[in-house]
């Protein structure tokens, strides 16, 4: 995270595959790149230990709609949220870490989302 100098967050949908079997997959499609001095706030609040209680709750159907990917050389590590839960799954090559959220900082990533949304409808 400390090497990270782009912020790209993309919406996650689930597409019907298969209407016999109701098989779902899911489709990606990109919504924003964060300007670079909204990458340093952005990791600071990432990196608040204070943002992850620990809850003995078990998760379970952890169904992301929303990914941001961090970017060094490499994006390499991904923030995926699941807007309908406060948990959220940092996704890297060694593997898949689901955790409760805090309601602040589930208020502060809906807010980041809500901005992007009103942004992309501004007129010109």
């Amino acid at each position: 995270l400390k090497t990270t100098k782009s912020i790209t967050s993309y919406k996650i949908d689930q597409v019907l595959i298969d209407e016999r079997t109701q098989e779902y997959g899911r489709s990606i499609s990109f919504l924003d790149s964060m300007p670079e001095v909204a990458v340093t706030p952005f990791l600071i609040e990432v990196t608040n230990t204070k943002n992850y209680p620990v809850k003995d709750q078990i998760i379970e159907d952890f169904l992301p709609d929303i990914q941001f990917e961090f970017c060094a050389e490499n994006c390499d590590l991904s923030l995926l949220v699941d807007t309908k839960k406060d948990v959220v799954g940092f996704i890297s090559l060694e593997g898949q870490e689901v955790v409760h959220v805090s309601e602040k900082f589930k208020n502060f990533l809906y807010q980041k989302l809500k901005q992007k949304s009103l942004d992309k409808n501004k007129e010109p």
